[in-house]
């Protein structure tokens, strides 16, 4: 710490140029972030159940089917199994599509066996006929007369990207067969759920972050209130956030439904660390009245201090990874890697622009009018009318 409290005093605006680039370099990793919601992280790659179940039974036996469901008053009728057919042609056509099934490629099936023609019958009352006739073929995908299921299956092991691609041309497909207006057509199944869930992660965490940041910035109004710029450790923290997405990116540490929880808490441990620093320069430049020896002192002092207290709190995080379950790992990583760089933030870019703030203060007469700037100057006074009385006794 001795070098680096002179540095950091002797170089701020090089601090803040440098904290600058690292915020694109964040930006740059976090676009590697990837979102997952599967089997890998519930079980590693290296056990051997993981890969019996990715190996032996997914590759092999398992298919996953999109479900495209229609709603309407009455399934039973020709138009509506013609605009199917045309559903189930651009379906076949998808890559990564293995078959299909629907209402309509069993009426052909059935209609071929009796008449020897593989094509949809014209009237409402033959396809009726064929549907209520056979009973044990069409009772899984037209459970009543008001709705109807068509498959469309995959294979097991298809990557999350064929997924989402055989997902959106499933959608396209839908809205190319020209369904009649009357019927609603809803794409279901587990791929379009683990797409939706993925999606639903991704959109809602800046809803999370927001939250978060809103929380923290109302309960530093109300205890913090006392302190000039008292708003200032918020920002410092969310730049420690940018970078853990950076990092994130990087080291390969997937977006998951329990890592996505880690930034409140990174809000709510980093904002701790901000204040520290925060607070102690503000007593130091009242103590010392000198700005530069208060940006020394602070970092000389708190940063150690405060260091260990991230040192312990690193060590709690520690237990996490004593769990078998990957997602559970990459939360303790993250949690790890989020403390580091919200303090990195704090001791650097933290207390060199509350240093730079407190320069232009001085110089800037509007700031002099404020009840907290009055405040901290009646401080410095009040301390230099003490050391001028000390030393004339």
């Amino acid at each position: 710490m001795k070098n680096w409290d002179f540095f950091v005093q002797n170089n701020r605006f090089s601090v803040l140029l440098i904290a600058f680039l690292f915020i694109i370099i964040a930006m740059q990793g976090a676009q590697l972030i990837e979102m997952k919601s599967g089997t890998e992280t519930f079980v590693g790659k290296d056990s051997p159940l993981y890969q019996d179940y990715d190996h032996l039974y997914q590759s092999i036996f398992q298919t996953q089917s999109i479900v495209v469901m229609v709603e309407g008053n009455e399934v039973k009728n020709a138009d509506l199994m013609e605009a199917v057919d045309r559903l189930e042609h651009q379906l076949r056509a998808t890559n990564g599509v293995i078959e299909t099934t629907s209402p309509a490629s069993l009426i052909k099936t059935v209609n071929y066996q009796m008449t020897g023609r593989y094509e949809l019958p014209e009237t409402d009352e033959e396809i009726k006929a064929i549907i209520d006739g056979n009973p044990d073929i069409f009772s899984q995908i037209i459970p009543d007369n008001t709705h109807m299921l068509i498959s469309v299956v995959m294979a097991g092991s298809a990557s999350d990207k064929t997924q989402e691609d055989i997902l959106t041309a499933t959608e396209d497909a839908v809205s190319f067969a020209e369904f009649p207006p009357s019927y609603n057509i809803i794409v279901t199944g587990d791929p379009a759920f683990s797409i939706s869930m993925n999606y639903e992660m991704n959109s809602s965490m800046g809803i999370l972050l927001g939250l978060s940041a809103i929380f923290m910035l109302i309960v530093l109004l109300i205890v913090f209130k006392h302190v000039r710029w008292c708003i200032l450790p918020l920002p410092v923290v969310l730049l420690g956030i940018v970078y853990t997405f950076g990092a994130m990116g990087y080291i390969g540490i997937s977006m998951s439904m329990v890592t996505m929880s880690a930034f409140p808490i990174l809000i709510g441990v980093g904002i701790d660390y901000a204040i520290q620093f925060h607070n102690r320069l503000e007593e130091e430049m009242v103590d010392k009245g000198n700005k530069s020896r208060a940006v020394i002192e602070t970092i000389k002092h708190t940063g150690p201090a405060v260091l260990i207290a991230l040192v312990m709190t690193a060590l709690g995080f520690f237990s996490l990874f004593t769990s078998t379950v990957p997602m559970i790992q990459d939360f303790g990583k993250l949690l790890l890697i989020g403390i580091a760089m919200c303090y990195l933030a704090s001791i650097f870019v933290g207390v060199v622009i509350l240093s730079i703030f407190d320069s232009y203060s001085d110089r800037n007469p509007l700031n002099k009018i404020t009840k907290k700037d009055k405040a901290f100057k009646s401080g410095k006074k009040r301390k230099s009318l003490k050391e001028r009385v000390k030393a004339t006794v």
